[in-house]
């Protein structure tokens, strides 16, 4: 038997995609090969900024600190969203401040923990060490105020209450000392806050 011609279903032939829909496969593969590139381009970046991070640490500890401040900054400027970086790069110009003394060393570190302290607002670090700097050099009344940015970010911290305590105690505020160092001694028992300094003035 057969079969009419009008009977057989012939099988549709499949158009060619219009200008419009290649246009929007080629957008598409772009947008998603975009993101891929840049994830090369920060793994790059990171891994250089990490080396460049590990040689100044070797030449701070060889006391080549000029050197190791124009390689973390080169650092820095690869990572310029990477607080530790900023941190790394602040301790270093502190150490050329407390060596050199001079203003632009000091603005220099001044500014390098701000900005690792605005990278990671929940970072206690950076405003524990910038109050350090401070310290160090003997000037208490600056260093305080430093410090107690790091306690607003980390209240529960013993050993800044017991840095806290050290500073009032080198003020002669020694009622807010032994308060410091009872908060210490609460949070985290260890001898040197047990002894404190009770308000009659004695000193550990």
């Amino acid at each position: 038997m057969t079969i009419p011609d009008a009977a057989v279903t012939a099988s549709p032939v499949p158009s060619p995609p219009s200008a419009a829909l290649r246009w929007t496969v080629r957008l598409l593969a772009l947008l998603l090969a975009v993101p891929l590139v840049w994830v090369c381009v920060f793994t790059v970046r990171d891994r250089q900024a990490q080396s460049l991070a590990q040689l100044a640490d070797v030449q701070a500890k060889s006391l080549d600190l000029e050197l190791a401040e124009a390689t973390l900054t080169r650092a820095a400027r690869m990572l310029p969203g990477d607080a530790k970086l900023q941190l790394a790069l602040a301790k270093v110009d502190r150490s050329l401040w407390i060596f050199r003394n001079t203003p632009a060393w000091q603005a220099q570190a001044d500014a390098a923990f701000r900005r690792a302290g605005t990278l990671n607002p929940h970072w206690p670090l950076p405003a524990y060490e910038h109050a350090r700097m401070y310290a160090v050099k003997l000037r208490y009344a600056e260093a305080l105020p430093l410090l107690q940015d790091a306690l607003d970010r980390d209240p529960n911290n013993a050993g800044f209450w017991l840095e806290r305590a050290r500073y009032l105690v080198a003020l002669g505020r020694l009622p807010d000392a032994a308060s410091a160092y009872a908060t210490c001694q609460r949070l985290l028992p260890n001898p040197e806050c047990a002894r404190g300094v009770p308000a009659t003035g004695r000193q550990p």
